[in-house]
C-alpha cells in the first residue's frame, strides 16, 4: 500500500505539472540612459509554476542592432485590487551588439517593477521598468546604467 501511495503522488505531481499554463507574449521597450535611445522588441516565456520570466530581445538603433538574453525572478506578484496586480524582482540581462561589424556586448544586473492585468484568464496586459547597472565595451569599456521602459502582452495556454 506504501508504494501504491507513493507512486500515486509521484504521478499526480508529474500530471499536475504537465498541465501549468505557460504564457508567451512580445513587448516593447524604449531605453534611457548612457545608451539612451534604443529600442527592443522581445519575446517573453512565463510559466504558471514558476516566478521565473524569460525574454528574447531584440535591440535596434539608428547605429547598432542586437540580441540579447533576460531573466527575471518575480519576488512578489501580489493583486492591489480588482484585475491589477504588480510584479517587482531580480534579474540579469545581456545582450550582444553589432555596429558596423564592429561586435560588443552588455551585461547587467536588473531590478524590475511592474503592473499587469489579466483582462481574461488567458490574456494578460503589462507595462514595467527595469533599474539596469552592468558593464559594456560598447563605444569603449565602460559601466553602463539603463533604464528600460515598456509594455506588451502575454497569452496564457
Amino acid at each position: 500500500m506504501k508504494k501504491f501511495s507513493v507512486l500515486f503522488l509521484v504521478l499526480t505531481l508529474c500530471v499536475a505539472s504537465a498541465f501549468a499554463k505557460v504564457g508567451v507574449g512580445v513587448q516593447g521597450e524604449y531605453t534611457f540612459g548612457n545608451m539612451s535611445g534604443f529600442t527592443s522588441v522581445e519575446a517573453t516565456f512565463k510559466s504558471s509554476k514558476t516566478p521565473l520570466v524569460f525574454g528574447v530581445d531584440f535591440d535596434f538603433a539608428k547605429d547598432f542592432y542586437g540580441i540579447g538574453l533576460d531573466v527575471d525572478y518575480w519576488l512578489a506578484n501580489p493583486k492591489l485590487f480588482s484585475m491589477l496586480k504588480f510584479y517587482l524582482g531580480p534579474g540579469i540581462t545581456g545582450t550582444v551588439y553589432n555596429s558596423d561589424g564592429d561586435i560588443s556586448f552588455y551585461i547587467a544586473s536588473r531590478l524590475v517593477l511592474g503592473l499587469n492585468v489579466f483582462v481574461i484568464d488567458e490574456l494578460e496586459i503589462y507595462l514595467q521598468t527595469a533599474a539596469e547597472l552592468g558593464y559594456t565595451n560598447f563605444g569603449g569599456s565602460k559601466f553602463a546604467f539603463h533604464v528600460p521602459l515598456g509594455g506588451g502582452i502575454r497569452i496564457w495556454f
